[in-house]
């Protein structure tokens, strides 16, 4: 590969020494040459530079704003309308995620069957979970307290302190994998299987906040170039937008608009990683839910994406 781009560089540069000098040869002003070096220059960079103006022109107002955030939302409608719906793997790991019975205690999602479903859950709900939890979290603090200790000891990594160390790491690891993700699942389905299905949103019963996750329009030509997008954060209560964030991704090839291949995006604007916009604002408090979850790191990245 890099072969073939200096051939094709050393190509488009013999090109521009024949095209520039039959140019000087020929012209009868400079300024027709000054064009033409200009071109040649520029041309490699194209994209870059017009991108680089569209984006100024977006970013005339801002992209991101968060007015205030909430400690414990109680109920949330979250619909997402980029990838129409969650389907039954994200809306599992929706519920993993957010809705631990203390903080959340009622979340919609809007199902990628034009079908609402709305999940309930207490605190009670994940007392199994809760009580290895807690087991885990004390493994996991006396490999932090060894581990600080085998670092200063300046002992090789077969030391016992290091042993020692790794064994209390490894008992972490298999407790929270092999006991509490399993029970905190079992949870997680049961109330999974308590779902309530709705028509429509208008049949939902009163929520207090509303995530929306849309497309943004684009007029011609700038929607074959750019997908745009917008998620916003309403309290139903006042009625008023509490947060929002905009972002524009260029694709970094037009075959991907004609085939079932998944983009790619190559410049960006705004926030990327749109799907963690409503983690700050609304679901600060599921930061252990998340850590280490296949749900987060796995779905939750592409999300929205899959729309694809």
């Amino acid at each position: 590969m890099g072969i073939i781009l200096l051939l094709v560089f050393l190509a488009y540069l013999i090109v521009a020494i024949i095209v520039v000098a039959l140019t000087a040869k020929f012209a009868k002003s400079k300024k027709t040459v000054v064009v033409v070096v200009l071109f040649f220059v520029l041309f490699p960079f194209r994209r870059f530079v017009f991108y680089k103006a569209l984006f100024a022109y977006y970013s005339r107002t801002p992209l991101q704003e968060i007015h205030e955030t909430i400690e414990s939302p109680v109920s949330v409608y979250w619909e997402d309308n980029v990838w129409p719906g969650f389907d039954d793997r994200g809306r599992a790991c929706m519920v993993k995620t957010y809705l631990d019975g203390k903080h959340l205690k009622v979340l919609a999602l809007n199902g990628e069957d034009g079908r609402i479903y709305l999940y309930r859950a207490t605190e009670d709900d994940y007392n199994g979970s809760k009580k290895i939890l807690a087991e885990v979290k004390l493994a996991e603090k006396s490999y932090e307290r060894i581990l600080a200790a085998a670092k200063k000891s300046g002992t090789g990594k077969y030391a016992p302190i290091w042993v020692k160390s790794r064994k209390v790491r490894d008992a972490a690891k298999t407790l929270r994998w092999q006991k509490y993700e399993p029970q905190k699942d079992k949870e997680v389905q049961d109330i999974i299987n308590r779902a309530e299905r709705y028509p429509a949103k208008k049949y939902l019963p009163p929520m207090h906040y509303t995530v929306r996750f849309d497309p943004l329009p684009l007029s011609w030509p700038f929607r074959d170039l750019l997908h745009a997008d917008r998620i916003s954060i309403i309290d139903n209560k006042s009625g008023k937008e509490i947060a929002y964030s905009r972002r524009y991704m260029a694709y970094a090839s037009m075959i991907t608009l004609i085939s079932d291949a998944q983009p790619k995006f190559d410049y960006k604007l705004g926030d990327f990683w749109s799907y963690r916009f409503d983690d700050k604002v609304l679901f600060r408090y599921a930061k252990e839910n998340r850590k280490g979850s296949e749900c987060h790191s796995d779905y939750l990245n592409d999300r929205y994406d899959r729309r694809w």
